[in-house]
Formats: C-alpha cells, structure tokens, sequence
C-alpha cells in the first residue's frame, strides 16, 4: 500500500471514528493501532492458518497481546473500543489479506461448502449419550457455529439446552438439589465437547415444563445420581456407528477404518485428540503413526523459511513451556552469523500452529530486535532464509530431527 492510499484510507476511517461513539483515546491513537495492524499482517504467516476465519481470530489475539506492550503506547486503551473498532473497520481488510495470498484453486469449494468445516453436528453427536441418559430432565440441544451468530463478537459456538423447569414442571422449585443437576448438565455439556473437540464452548439453558411427544420418555421424580461424564464412553458408542463398520474384527481396526474413510481431523476429535488417536491406534508410537498416515512429525517448508513440529513429537520431547506463555515451549540457545565474523545468540521457542487440519508447532525466536516468526519483529529485523536454516540445522541435529523428517510432504 503506498503513501497516498494509506492518506486516504486513515482519512476514511477518520471520519467514520469522529463520527462514532469511539473515546477520544481511541480516536487520537487510531493511527497507531493501524500501523500496528499493518506491521503485523506480514509476520502472521497467514497461509500457516486453515482459513480466513482463523487467521482473522489470531491476528485480533495478537493484537490483544502487542496492546499491552508499553513501547506502543496503547496500553490504556479500552479494549472495547480496540475490540469494535477492528471489527467493524479492519475486518474485511484483514480478511482480504489472507485470500489475496492463501486462496487456491479449492477455496471458492470450501467457502461454498463451509459445513465441511461446521462442527455442529458432531458436536451433536457427542452429546446423545448423555441426552439418552438425562432424558428425564434434557429434552432437546441445538448447537450454533459462531459464523451464524447474531454477534461478530461471538467466536465460540453456542449450545442451548432446553431442559424441564420453570413453574408447572416436576423440577420447580428451583432447590438446591435442582440447581446442582443444572450445574453437572452444564458442566458436562462443556467438558465433552471441549475434551473431543478442543472448542471452548458457550452454554445456555432455556426451560420448559415438559418436552414434546417425540422427545418425551418415562419420567422420574426428583434428581437422580450423576453418572459418568459422556467423554468417557467407549469409542464404539451410538455417535460412532455411521463412521466404521460393525462388523470391524476389532475395535482397533474399527478405528483405523474410520481413519482411512474420514480422515485424521475428525477421527482425532471423536477419540479426544491426536494424543489419544496415537495411543489407541499406534501405541504410543509415533514413527508408526507418522508412517501409517504419511504425517511428517519434523517439516521444512518448500521454501526453507519454516521448521514444524507435530504436537506428538513435541510432546515426546518433553519440552518445557517458555517461561513468560503457556502456549510457546523453549528449544533453547542457539547462534547464527556470517562466517569467520562474530556469531550472535538466538533464543528459539515454539509456538503452535496448524498445517493440513493437524496440531503442529512452529519455530520462532529472538535475538536482541532481530528475529522471526513473532508480529512485532519488524521486516527490517527479520533473519532471512540463511541465518533461519543455520538455526534450524542446530535444532535438527540437537534434538535429532533427522529421522522425524523422512517425508517431505503430507502426500
């Protein structure tokens, strides 16, 4: 963008916030928040992302994180203001970034068809044991992606409950036996989806004094024990059986046959994560996994600017977390420099990312204001392809990395 359609575009927007309800604190410190915004865009890796929703999501994460760096001076901005004014004057840009650069011949398909992508009904699914089992008290759950709700404040998807209550129904009052059944419900409904899906999700409780006809079974008086949560049930439940052949010789084979037919990301979230997928399926074995699905564990990319690393192999590194997050995990000191000239330190960390639908970490690091992989490294300080590939050779042969990288691609 030059310096004439970056005039306009502040003009723009200028007049939209003097016009608006933003504070005077946001209004004399928009161009600061824009060239924030603007720096950051080229160090997010946008293709790393699956799509435009979630590369949108970690930008406005990112931002939220860089406001409370003080150099910036945005720290006393409100965030409510921060948070509106990006929706609603940076989203589209933002969003156009990624499909400038990340869109390929397969992506007007997967927009068209964006169920695809729409958990909601396997997250349905994972619900009707306990529906089956608290049908006495659940009488229906309907299940909202955050695309389709009303709020582009809202990110999570929505789940309403609607369960017998309120006057007239066998469940009023509300006692404090009632309330707790409540509790567990809600309790349940969060923890089984969170465990299969990893979706923090909202949950809200609608009452009725009695379900319809079609939903209704025999009911009980008062509040019965609580059983065990659904995310404990057995991977050959009910919510499975259109997934994998009954007749399968075993529950081993079941499963790899629902590997082959639905692929990694939805088999992993139905047994509760790639970890649990690994150790029902592979044993624990990584390398096997890695072979059977044609996974690399360590991946370069194409142009040699990136090292990944599986959650799996992360995990079976025992790395530790990077001690200022609890999202990054420290590789520790490296150095890099031209030859027979001073060599300077590198810290190296990972942070996650995602690459074919699969839980991958991403190298990044610091030295000094140089660096890469993080959005307040401006482009001036970015090492490039040589200084990035002597740290990455380090990292490879510190951590033996060779025999994790035997495929080159994920095909």
């Amino acid at each position: 963008m030059n310096l004439q359609e970056n005039i306009h575009r502040i003009k723009q927007v200028m007049g939209v916030i003097n016009e608006s309800q933003y504070s005077n604190n946001l209004k004399r410190r928009v161009h600061i928040l824009d060239s924030l915004i603007d720096n950051l865009l080229p160090n997010m890796y946008p293709c790393d992302y699956n799509d435009e929703d979630d590369f949108f999501t970690s930008v406005y994460h990112e931002l939220h994180h860089l406001i409370e760096d003080e150099q910036y001076g945005l720290e006393n901005l409100d965030r409510r203001d921060m948070i509106e004014y990006i929706y609603q004057n940076r989203q589209d840009e933002i969003r156009e970034y990624y499909r400038e650069r990340c869109n390929n011949e397969d992506i007007q398909e997967n927009v068209e068809d964006k169920s695809k992508k729409d958990l909601s009904s396997l997250i349905k699914q994972s619900l009707e044991p306990m529906m089956e089992r608290e049908n006495n008290i659940i009488c229906d759950i309907e299940i909202t992606a955050p695309w389709n709700r009303e709020s582009y404040y809202n990110v999570s998807y929505k789940v309403d409950l609607l369960v017998i209550g309120g006057p007239n129904s066998k469940y009023w009052p509300v006692t404090q036996a009632v309330r707790k059944k409540y509790d567990k419900i809600i309790d349940e409904v969060w923890d089984t989806i969170y465990s299969y899906f990893g979706q923090a999700v909202d949950v809200n409780i609608e009452t009725t004094n009695q379900c319809n006809k079609e939903s209704k079974e025999e009911e009980s008086e008062g509040v019965g024990a609580y059983a065990a949560p659904a995310f404990e049930m057995k991977p050959d439940h009910v919510h499975f059986k259109h997934l994998y052949n009954e007749q399968a010789e075993s529950k081993k084979d079941a499963l790899k046959s629902m590997l082959q037919q639905s692929g990694i990301e939805v088999t992993s979230k139905l047994m509760g994560g790639i970890d649990n997928l690994i150790n029902v399926l592979y044993d624990g074995d990584v390398m096997k996994f890695s072979e059977d699905t044609h996974t690399p564990l360590a991946y370069m990319s194409v142009d040699e600017m990136n090292l990944y690393l599986h959650s799996a192999l992360v995990d079976k590194l025992g790395l530790e977390n990077a001690n200022f997050s609890s999202r990054e995990k420290t590789l520790g000191k490296f150095r890099f420099g031209s030859k027979n000239s001073h060599l300077y330190a590198f810290t190296a960390n990972l942070i996650p990312a995602r690459l074919h639908d699969q839980p991958y970490y991403r190298v990044v690091g610091t030295s000094g204001d140089s660096g890469f992989g993080y959005g307040f490294i401006n482009k001036r300080n970015t090492l490039g392809k040589r200084y990035r590939q002597q740290i990455f050779k380090q990292i490879i042969d510190k951590y033996n990395l060779e025999p994790y990288m035997q495929f080159k691609t994920f095909y």
